[in-house]
């Protein structure tokens, strides 16, 4: 008996199983994306490249790129976890980039959801990670404190205009601060 062997998906293939997944909808989002990487593993790279510029596939080859990475980098994840995890594919790329450890500690302290905006999830990449994210964007009294030491320290040096100015911006800000519209 000879053993049984399996040959390649060819481009047509994965092309049919990616427009398959792809007619599902978000919630697949993340077969989807296993299935880019399973086909970008096996094809050559003139097949990968083809592939994209065909009409038979639903989307760009950077959009397979940015599906490459969500696969790749989520590969670790199960339904559980994709349970606590926005749908959409854009969304999923830019959370797919931060550090495995960082996204399993958002998702438990539910900084990470399914409601989760693609803003959020940007601004939460470039944040990183620290006790609490979202504090890193918003003052702290050490910024306060420099703020302060910085005007007590060159007070004496400003101008009556440079004095003017400031007050004028101090008012505005306190403003904002209070929800108060300024003069």
């Amino acid at each position: 008996m000879r053993p049984i062997t399996l040959r390649p998906k060819a481009g047509a293939d994965w092309a049919t199983e990616i427009r398959r997944l792809w007619a599902e909808g978000e919630f697949r989002v993340i077969e989807l994306a296993k299935a880019v990487v399973r086909a970008k593993l096996q094809l050559r790279r003139g097949e990968w490249t083809a592939l994209w510029l065909d009409s038979n596939v639903p989307f760009s080859q950077r959009k397979a790129e940015m599906l490459v990475v969500v696969g790749a980098r989520l590969a670790w994840a199960n339904p559980q976890t994709f349970a606590h995890l926005p749908q959409g594919w854009s969304i999923l790329y830019y959370l797919a980039r931060i550090e495995r450890i960082d996204l399993e500690d958002f998702i438990v302290r539910g900084i990470v959801h399914p409601r989760m905006t693609l803003s959020e999830a940007k601004k939460l990449l470039k944040v990183g990670h620290t006790a609490d994210p979202m504090l890193k964007l918003l003052p702290d009294s050490n910024h306060l404190n420099r703020f302060s030491t910085f005007v007590r320290e060159t007070l004496p040096l400003w101008s009556e205009d440079q004095r003017m100015l400031v007050r004028a911006e101090l008012r505005d800000i306190l403003s904002l601060i209070s929800g108060v519209p300024a003069n």
